[in-house]
């Protein structure tokens, strides 16, 4: 069962978060995308009152269960039970950004995957570095989007989530500067 929503849609509250989010470390954010969905699923579910941070990328055993279906499971059981209620379009547009999916390469094995990735993907350069900057361009696009793309509803919950997002970065960025030597 998919969340269906415009790509548009997805796209613009990525670029938003990303933006939001990302201010406090000079718009400096993890190049691998797993990071960027866990900040994602884990601001929101704080954003809405739960307990977030029970699942992050940076304590996903390497041959343990699939993240993504962990987070997922992970962020909806949050949801269910959360105090605070999303915005259903910004609800929907997360959802659809994090709802893991099964892909297939043969000839390996099927592996999950989320639509943030392909999403992320299109703005991060190939840089070969473990953490990037964002461009001059995202960043005016992220705050244009912010100041005219949504209605203050969906404006109030994005700021939310990405003020909830920041701890999350900041203890990725510090992970990945501890352990990645790329």
């Amino acid at each position: 069962m998919g969340v269906e929503v415009c790509f548009n849609v997805r796209d613009d509250v990525l670029k938003a978060l990303l933006v939001e989010s990302s201010r406090a470390t000079q718009f400096c954010v993890p190049a691998r995308p797993e990071f960027i969905m866990s900040e994602i699923a884990n601001g929101t579910i704080a954003h809405v009152g739960g307990d977030a941070g029970k699942q992050v990328y940076r304590g996903c055993p390497v041959f343990g269960p699939e993240f993504e279906l962990l987070m997922n499971e992970e962020y909806d059981a949050q949801l269910a039970r959360a105090p605070r209620k999303l915005v259903p379009s910004i609800n929907s547009a997360i959802k659809a950004l994090i709802e893991e999916k099964e892909e297939w390469a043969p000839p390996e094995r099927p592996y999950f995957s989320c639509r943030t990735y392909p999403h992320f993907r299109t703005l991060r350069p190939s840089t070969g570095k473990s953490t990037w900057e964002l461009s001059y361009s995202l960043v005016r696009t992220g705050e244009k989007l912010l100041n005219s793309g949504f209605s203050n509803e969906e404006k109030n919950d994005l700021i939310g989530i990405a003020e909830k997002m920041k701890p999350f970065l900041r203890e990725d960025l510090a992970h990945i500067r501890r352990n990645y030597r790329w």
